[in-house]
């Protein structure tokens, strides 16, 4: 269904001090700028730069941020968490993710408890959705953030300030 992995373009490793095409540059090193540490003082395997369906997005594995420092990790690179639109993206960021777990997605209700919004300012429940079986549920009282699960491709709402969720660092995609 989708364009198989990698998408249009496949993968590149974004260089030292990089972002996405015309975001940086800079040359040594790898990885994206700010990409390596977390907040346990960690590092985290390289992002790296991928093109699909004409747009240009920033993958970053078992990342383990919350979805917080996620997002400014995305906005610092110039771009926002992922907007899951289409069924074909969907697809493409859970195959994308080939070392498994969760990734996170822009989708939230943090503005108004069960009104689901992407951070392009789409509402969820106006387009294509893929929650898992009874999600949303806000289960744990605060579950404002969605993640996509990379097996099955559906998504959950967790807390916003996890950094863990299954089996291990949660990932994120950045959009262009």
């Amino acid at each position: 269904m989708s364009g198989g992995r990698g998408g249009q373009g496949g993968n590149a490793q974004i260089g030292g001090g990089g972002g996405p095409a015309g975001r940086g540059g800079g040359a040594g090193g790898s990885g994206v700028a700010g990409a390596g540490g977390t907040a346990g003082g960690g590092m985290t395997p390289a992002c790296r730069q991928v093109s699909f369906a004409s747009k240009v997005y920033v993958f970053c594995p078992h990342a383990g941020r919350d979805w917080f420092a996620a997002r400014g990790h995305c906005q610092s690179l110039g771009g926002e968490l992922i907007s899951i639109n289409t069924e074909v993206e969907n697809v493409w960021a859970y195959t994308e993710d080939i070392e498994g777990g969760s990734i996170w997605t822009s989708g939230n209700d943090l503005e108004a408890e069960g009104v689901w919004r992407w951070m392009d300012g789409t509402y969820v429940n106006e387009g294509y959705r893929n929650w898992a079986a009874t999600q949303p549920n806000n289960a744990q009282a605060g579950e404002d953030c969605a993640v996509l699960h990379s097996g099955a491709g559906d998504w959950n709402d967790i807390a916003c300030g996890e950094t863990m969720f299954g089996t291990g660092p949660i990932s994120l995609i950045c959009e262009f």
